[in-house]
């Protein structure tokens, strides 16, 4: 196991005076926000792909154009169980999010610190209010929110189709057109296999 300092990794960036004040560990969702923090951080730092860990890749996102992209998890919020920032658009990207992070935390909710975050970067980025209009738009300045279909076709609710054999062929029918299955640990992780 390696141990990472967080007040250390966000030395000289738009977050070490945040880190420092100690707000993070206040959140009644540390973990969740410690890893909503990092993953925004990261891709400020050195852009690149984020994935979460209880991410299938099913198809390669070598292709994906434009380079910069996260997937609609639904008609309200764009997900960053994937996400993609590069170049001077991706940087230009992060650091709106890492911005919107630092004057809109909120430890009370789970999921205003990352898809929250996204989501209202992408609602000033693409000028639009409503996630499906940013999907029709197809490319918002260089950046693409890709359909549900595409990233999590199965919802967090449904994530018993993963593990039960009688959803097999629905489960395989809804994937066909996705680049990732998420299986969404959080809820499947006491999920029994049968």
């Amino acid at each position: 196991l390696n141990y990472l300092n967080i007040t250390r990794y966000a030395e000289q960036t738009p977050l070490a005076k945040w880190i420092k004040s100690g707000i993070l560990y206040k959140s009644k969702y540390v973990n969740s926000h410690t890893s909503d923090v990092l993953r925004y951080l990261s891709l400020w730092k050195y852009g690149g792909t984020y994935l979460d860990l209880d991410v299938v890749m099913l198809k390669s996102l070598d292709d994906q154009n434009p380079k910069n992209y996260a997937g609609a998890e639904s008609k309200n919020f764009v997900a960053v169980g994937i996400i993609n920032l590069e170049g001077e658009t991706g940087h230009a990207i992060a650091d709106m999010c890492v911005k919107d992070l630092l004057q809109n935390f909120d430890g009370s909710d789970w999921g205003n610190n990352g898809p929250g975050v996204i989501t209202r970067t992408l609602k000033k980025i693409c000028g639009t209010t409503k996630v499906m209009e940013m999907i029709a738009l197809d490319v918002c300045k260089d950046f693409r929110v890709l359909p549900i279909d595409k990233c999590y076709s199965i919802r967090w609710v449904e994530h018993a189709k993963f593990f039960k054999p009688e959803f097999l062929n629905e489960t395989l029918e809804r994937l066909s057109n996705s680049l990732i299955a998420h299986v969404w640990n959080k809820f499947s992780s006491t999920t029994p296999l049968t």
